[in-house]
């Protein structure tokens, strides 16, 4: 797993210094921080693999503590990033290098859901409501503050398909799920009227409503043009640092939110099913050994990682596609981002504890012990 994760932020490093080239002239400062990043969350990965998770677990209040005053010091020192205009990072000038705190506590987050749905071992204490409702509200306060502090939605959707994973797999009734989903509906509900701004909703509808951006050179131009660059890049590409949109820097913010389609462009659909595979097998390893692991709580650590990934590669790869709203979410792995790459190694560092940890079976060892989820 570590291997994939390697190969896959190299190869994400290569798609930087292609997409952030300057009149012909890669922007080395970007691949420093980049390659800083992918170093440090190798170390991260290393230190958590062999972490304990009963550790870990047992401080679950702090986390949640931590993490809440870590996003809302955005009030205090938060600052607008290029790629998106909101105030999610904190910025250190001197070093020119920034932290997106709602990247590093999606690491906490995974900690405090699968502690809170596996806490209660007994399927009908899980199933009380007041033990069924712990992690959406959880949810609401984590990504209502990180809206409503830094404005940043694509941070928020991603904490949606953690819990959105993790629920399914902790085994909660069904009645709880729909009253959960009906819960949720009515703080989306909340969320659209009261606290997104007009330019947050635009977002959203453009790709599906074209009278918001009737020329298609405001919203929609940057989805409008990846998805152009992906398709001239045909079946193996333009080349290396010969992609006509890339090299142009047509795509504002390419090395970021749309690394995808300097793929598409350059490697052609070659390029992007390596991305996808890549992807896939890290999500499908994660999975793999949650699945055959026999405590409960490391399943759902697992899953959530898991949810997490497929969450940011949908969202990302759909809106590079024009398919989907721009919400501001990294490529996990690919995208410039040093706390982004550090954050993807350091929960699949989570993962890899759980296999060294002595719950996890070896399918071939395993006959018909195998963890079951309690639904």
């Amino acid at each position: 797993m570590l291997v994939f994760c390697i190969i896959a932020s190299l190869y994400g490093l290569l798609l930087v210094s292609s997409a952030s080239r300057v009149n012909g002239r890669t922007n080395t400062s970007q691949l420093v921080v980049q390659s800083i990043g992918i170093v440090l969350g190798i170390g991260a990965f290393v230190v958590l693999s062999k972490s304990s998770l009963s550790f870990v677990r047992r401080r679950w209040i702090a986390f949640s503590a931590v993490g809440l005053l870590f996003i809302m010091s955005l009030l205090v020192f938060g600052k607008g990033g290029d790629e998106t205009g909101n105030q999610a990072w904190i910025r250190f000038t001197a070093l020119n290098i920034g932290i997106q705190p709602a990247e590093v506590v999606k690491l906490p987050f995974i900690i405090i859901v699968a502690h809170l749905f596996s806490k209660d071992r007994e399927t009908s204490v899980l199933n009380m409501p007041a033990n069924a409702f712990r992690a959406p509200l959880l949810f609401l306060v984590f990504a209502g503050t990180i809206v409503i502090v830094s404005g940043d939605l694509g941070s928020s959707l991603v904490y949606l398909f953690i819990l959105i994973f993790m629920t399914f797999s902790a085994g909660i009734y069904k009645r709880w799920i729909l009253l959960e989903a009906a819960f949720a509906g009515g703080g989306v509900v909340a969320l659209w009227n009261f606290v997104l701004k007009d330019t947050q909703k635009n977002r959203i509808l453009a790709p599906y409503d074209p009278s918001i951006d009737p020329t298609g050179r405001n919203i929609t131009w940057q989805p409008r043009q990846s998805a152009k660059a992906i398709a001239d890049g045909g079946l193996f590409g333009q080349g290396l640092y010969k992609g006509r949109l890339t090299q142009a820097g047509a795509i504002p913010q390419q090395h970021t939110d749309f690394i995808f389609s300097a793929a598409g462009e350059e490697f052609g659909f070659i390029g992007c099913m390596l991305i996808i595979t890549l992807q896939l097998i890290i999500i499908g390893r994660c999975i793999y050994i949650g699945c055959r692991t026999t405590n409960k709580f490391s399943h759902l650590i697992c899953i959530g990682v898991a949810g997490m990934l497929i969450g940011q590669m949908v969202e990302n790869i759909g809106m590079c596609l024009a398919l989907l709203p721009v919400v501001g979410i990294t490529l996990p792995f690919f995208s410039y981002g040093g706390t982004s790459v550090m954050v993807c190694f350091a929960t699949v560092g989570l993962v890899a504890q759980v296999k060294y940890n002595g719950d996890f079976v070896p399918l071939k060892k395993a006959g018909r012990r195998r963890y079951m989820s309690s639904g």
